[in-house]
């Protein structure tokens, strides 16, 4: 099992990469607080667990703790090495901290188990500081989303997992940071630094997306055996027929990516097409576009009859709408392929934020999440904005915009504002 979740299900696609920051994949997880992050820890908890059990079962040496510690140890390190060597994963300092606790967490239940079976003095002690580090885990867990859903807004995944070497980073400013700043402006909109609006998405479950997907499909002729595949944060509905369609459908926002599967069709090819014929086509599926989104084509050599709008962070009294929404025109004049991820956002109330000076000192602590695989040699930060970013429970949250490049290459550098 181990040999076939580290190994046999991979391609090598990441030679030499390495991660030696002890807990950064918690930050992640926290930072991004979706299931995914999270059950990648767990099951690398889990993954030695059945090792921490059969081995005290096997010999009985391995019921000494250091012995069970140091084979867990070597195997993970094993592992780890293998995949940094043949490029099948990388070598993560987190997972083996994640894959000895769980060798110990299936000592300390074995332990216990044979305590027990076997009347040894004390037993009931020794039970306790057997399970000690499953009572940990457990406790840390409950903690951990207690405190979450405590917090008033979500977390933002654009939060450092760990702190940036600035040592051999050259960064320099080519903006003014005034010494007392008293406003901020996003599209011409000005606000006081204590009155920056945070904005809250509309929140859907399974059932809400469900009756979405089939008004959204209406005009279809569809299956009303409609099939689910559930997430913890979208859903995948499916419609299957003569003509089968299905949409990826997150629960925050509302963001979906729809396909009709007789894109397929012999015959069938993307096309050109205007934007008052694409308006009126999607008018059909209830798709609203903005007066104030841009659009435009991005028809490329391989590919005909796609199309965009997008519109960026544009203020409308207590709403702010931001997103792109692109869609895929074919020669049986219909639309078969639609992304939408344009959402529009109510203001909740009004926050105090960092100023931008203060941003700007994280950005010299390191503070910041720099997905650069080489070594930096220089940043220059060319401007700051304020922008806003969707949050993990629904909420629209101001943060910092650094107009940067890094090695001479265009990149932002975001810092939540908050």
């Amino acid at each position: 099992m181990v040999i076939g979740v580290t190994f046999i299900n991979r391609g090598p696609r990441m030679y030499g990469s390495t991660n030696l920051h002890l807990f950064s994949s918690y930050r992640e997880a926290w930072n991004s607080f979706n299931s995914t992050t999270w059950r990648f820890i767990i099951l690398n908890i889990l993954m030695l667990v059945p090792l921490g059990i059969i081995l005290p079962l096997l010999n009985e040496r391995f019921r000494k703790f250091p012995w069970l510690v140091g084979v867990a140890f070597l195997m993970t390190l094993t592992i780890e090495t293998i995949q940094l060597v043949t490029g099948y994963g990388i070598f993560d300092l987190d997972d083996i901290f994640n894959n000895v606790l769980g060798a110990i967490i299936g000592y300390g239940v074995i332990m216990t188990i044979l305590t027990i079976i076997e009347d040894r003095k004390n037993k009931f002690k020794y039970s306790v500081i057997y399970l000690i580090p499953l009572l940990l885990v457990i406790a840390s867990s409950i903690t951990i989303v207690g405190v979450y859903h405590s917090k008033e807004f979500g977390n933002l995944s654009i939060a450092p997992n760990h702190k940036v070497n600035m040592k051999n980073i050259d960064l320099s400013l080519n903006t003014e940071l005034e010494s007392e700043e008293a406003e901020v402006f996003l599209n011409n909109h000005k606000y006081m630094i204590a009155k920056v609006p945070v904005y809250k998405a509309e929140i859907y479950d399974e059932s809400s997306g469900k009756e979405f997907f089939i008004n959204f499909l209406k005009n279809k002729q569809i299956n009303n055996e409609i099939e689910v595949d559930r997430y913890h944060d979208m859903a995948i509905y499916w419609s299957r027929g003569e003509v089968s369609y299905n949409m990826w459908f997150d629960y925050q926002g509302g963001s979906y990516q729809y396909s009709d599967f007789s894109a397929f069709d012999e015959g069938v090819e993307g096309v050109k097409n205007d934007e008052d014929n694409l308006r009126r086509i999607l008018a059909d599926f209830d798709i609203a576009i903005p007066d104030e989104a841009i659009f435009h084509s991005v028809d490329d050599d391989f590919n005909e009859g796609i199309y965009e709008w997008s519109i960026n962070n544009y203020v409308d009294g207590e709403y702010i709408t931001n997103g792109k929404l692109t869609v895929e025109y074919y020669s049986d004049d219909s639309v078969k392929r639609v992304d939408n991820n344009i959402i529009k956002y109510q203001k909740v109330k009004d926050v105090s934020i960092k100023s931008k000076k203060e941003a700007y000192q994280e950005l010299l602590e390191g503070k910041f999440n720099l997905n650069q695989p080489m070594d930096v040699g220089t940043i220059v930060i060319e401007d700051i904005n304020l922008s806003y970013m969707l949050d993990s429970k629904g909420f629209y949250q101001p943060i910092y915009n650094f107009d940067s490049k890094v090695d001479g290459e265009n990149i932002n550098l975001l810092i939540p504002a908050l």
